[in-house]
Formats: C-alpha cells, sequence, structure tokens
C-alpha cells in the first residue's frame, strides 16, 4: 500500500529552513528588453547582481510590474546587489540606460512545485486585481 505523503506546500517551513538547491545564471539584457528566468520549483531566496558600471536594471516578479507607470519593481543601481527572501516562480528582468546591462541571478530552490504557488497578477495602474504592489 503506497504511503502517499503529501508534497510540500507554500506554506511548509522546513523548505526555507533547510539549504536550498542553487540556481545560478550570468546574462545581458538590452535596454528596454525583458528577460523572463522560470523557475522549476519555489525559490525561497534571490540574489540579482547588477555588474554594469553605468546602467541600473530593474526587476519585477511579473511582467506587468515592468511594463506599468507605477514603478512595481526594483532599481537595481550600477555594481550593486539586490538579495531578498521571495517565494516566487518567475522573476522578470529588464536593462534600463544605454545598450547591454550585464548581471547574475542566484536563486535558491525548494521542493515547492510551482503550482502550489499563488498566482502573482499584480494589479495595473487603477489599483484593480490581484496582489496590491506585486506588478
Amino acid at each position: 500500500m503506497p504511503l502517499n505523503w503529501p508534497a510540500p506546500g507554500i506554506g511548509s517551513v522546513s523548505e526555507y529552513l533547510a539549504s536550498a538547491t542553487p540556481w545560478v545564471t550570468s546574462s545581458q539584457v538590452t535596454s528596454g528588453n525583458i528577460h523572463i528566468h522560470d523557475f522549476w520549483r519555489v525559490t525561497s531566496f534571490i540574489q540579482v547582481s547588477n555588474t554594469d558600471p553605468n546602467n541600473n536594471l530593474q526587476v519585477a516578479f511579473t511582467r506587468n510590474g515592468l511594463l506599468t507607470t507605477g514603478s512595481m519593481y526594483f532599481e537595481i543601481p550600477p555594481k550593486t546587489i539586490l538579495d531578498t527572501k521571495v517565494r516566487v516562480t518567475t522573476l522578470f528582468i529588464r536593462g534600463s540606460g544605454s545598450g547591454k546591462t550585464p548581471y547574475s541571478v542566484l536563486a535558491g530552490i525548494t521542493a515547492i512545485l510551482p503550482q502550489n504557488a499563488p498566482v502573482l497578477t499584480g494589479t495595473d495602474a487603477t489599483g484593480n486585481t490581484g496582489f496590491h504592489n506585486v506588478g
């Protein structure tokens, strides 16, 4: 008889206490373009490093967060690292300034399946729908 243990969910504290599986990438994003990073599991933390000496980098948790006029994204100045504990399945990165902006992402991956995480739909410019101030 199979035991059918329940899968870890978004509120499984032990998933955030245990060491995460590392996920790392480096790339360059052209000004105005958006790079999308989909994680195969829910993250416990992310670090985004803007390695450019001149251009800012914008990071959001929804595409709308970068496209709306409400500044629903993090602005990472040149030669700076964003280090935050967040439970997300997708990360959106956009270059600002001129030319290409190099960056690196380190994410800690849990064992939580993406379908067990809430869908971050964000809000529109008038504040309707979804999670407020997510994007």
